[in-house]
């Protein structure tokens, strides 16, 4: 390679830098999307998803909160991807940020009771009895004779919450 070369390409990376570098202030101003930035699409989310699912099956957890978000980032309506990243939040021990994600999981198909199920369960594990049985109660009715795996789940698990709620009053 000759210098004139090697000082282009030197010119061409400190402007890349330069760029990549407005593109990260955009999006910590909030004037720009993370998504954007990294030029995902929603095609990219099923990708993402799996690998985000397939990491927490390997108790890989950091690895899969990347990947679940990067999945709800090139598909905010993927309502699978909003629910990987509960997970996984809830598995990282961020609660509330687990809600969060629930929460954006619900707006999109609050008819699941996988959703309702995980939501009580992490409720159970915030000590807050009464948010878990309400949502245990929810998936229950979206599956009451118990026909699915989170169905039988929020059986088994109402009646211990709606205990310890009466408990605290």
């Amino acid at each position: 390679m000759t210098d004139p070369q090697r000082a282009r390409l030197r010119t061409l990376l400190a402007e890349r830098r330069a760029a990549r570098e407005t593109e990260l202030q955009k999006v910590a101003q909030g004037s720009a999307t993370p998504a954007a930035m990294l030029d995902l699409r929603p095609i990219d989310a099923p990708g993402f998803l799996a690998f985000a699912v397939e990491l927490l099956a390997e108790n890989d957890v950091d690895n899969a909160l990347a990947a679940a978000e990067l999945a709800t980032a090139a598909d905010p309506k993927s309502y699978d991807a909003w629910m990987a990243l509960g997970a996984a939040r809830a598995r990282s021990k961020q609660e509330a940020a687990a809600l969060h994600a629930y929460a954006h999981a619900a707006g999109l198909r609050a008819d699941d009771v996988r959703l309702w199920c995980d939501v009580g369960e992490l409720k159970l594990s915030l000590l807050d009895y009464k948010g878990a049985a309400q949502a245990l109660s929810r998936a229950i009715d979206l599956d009451p004779k118990a026909q699915t795996p989170a169905g039988k789940r929020a059986q088994a698990l109402v009646a211990k919450a709606w205990a310890k709620a009466e408990k605290r009053g």
